[in-house]
């Protein structure tokens, strides 16, 4: 397995949610312990497709150009799995509803224009759906931590795409179109999924807000404008962090 692409990303996952099942159910019970096992057995079915994408992406890296191993964030910057979630008591089904209406939109629009090859128009409305997302969790008081994290990678993906487009006279923009598309595919479990771990977050238990990392902001030298994304030239190829001992409840 190749360092720091897709397939490190979703096994160091694995092992993140494996290692942290117990103190999840322990102090949030048998749904915490269900909802785990089913995002573990998402990741799991996930991996020959990883490993086909990076596969796809070795050649670019070779190159110092880090298509999809610069998309996806490090588990490294995941919160401690004791830490407390922000919101206990909203309505959940009212922060679904929203949520489906806002992404049903954007979500279509954004694989119209990956098909279309407008990798920086997608990457621009997904960025905007992102942060409506947030506003819905604040607003409702519910954590959609899945669904969020799912449509920032999306969007960062399609942002970097642009630029590895420009650096590889389109020869990259395959393998971004099919990361895109590929994350988008599951907006619709991620959201039932958020749904169904609100009780387990309202008992204090971070059963998904603490097993997802920030989503990589975009590096140096990659700003999105109205004429779309800078080259990626002043990139330089991406070290990959090591990933540190995981961190169940004590």
């Amino acid at each position: 397995m190749r360092e720091g692409g897709l397939t490190e990303h979703l096994t160091d996952a694995i092992r993140l949610n494996r290692a942290r099942r117990a103190g999840y159910v322990a102090k949030g019970g048998a749904r915490a312990g269900r909802l785990s096992r089913t995002l573990v057995a998402l990741e799991r079915s996930l991996l020959p497709a990883a490993r086909v994408l990076d596969h796809q992406a070795a050649p670019f890296w070779d190159a110092g150009i880090p298509v999809v191993r610069a998309d996806v964030a490090s588990m490294s910057a995941v919160g401690r799995a004791d830490a407390p979630p922000r919101y206990l008591a909203g309505d959940p089904d009212a922060a679904r509803r929203q949520a489906r209406t806002d992404l049903s939109d954007a979500v279509g629009e954004a694989r119209r224009q990956v098909r279309r090859g407008e990798l920086a128009d997608a990457g621009r409305v997904l960025t905007a759906v992102a942060g409506r997302l947030r506003e819905v969790e604040a607003a409702q008081g519910v954590h959609l931590a899945l669904t969020e994290h799912l449509v920032a990678t999306a969007a960062v993906a399609a942002a970097h795409g642009a630029a590895y487009s420009d650096a590889t006279a389109g020869r990259s923009v395959p393998v971004s179109s099919r990361l895109v598309a590929g994350t988008l595919a599951f907006w619709t479990l991620a959201l039932a999924l958020d749904r169904w771990a609100h009780p387990i977050h309202a008992r204090g238990v971070g059963l998904f807000v603490n097993v997802v990392p920030p989503v990589l902001a975009l590096p140096a030298g990659l700003e999105t404008s109205r004429q779309g994304v800078s080259p990626l030239r002043t990139i330089p190829p991406q070290t990959p962090e090591p990933t540190p001992a995981l961190d169940p409840f004590p």
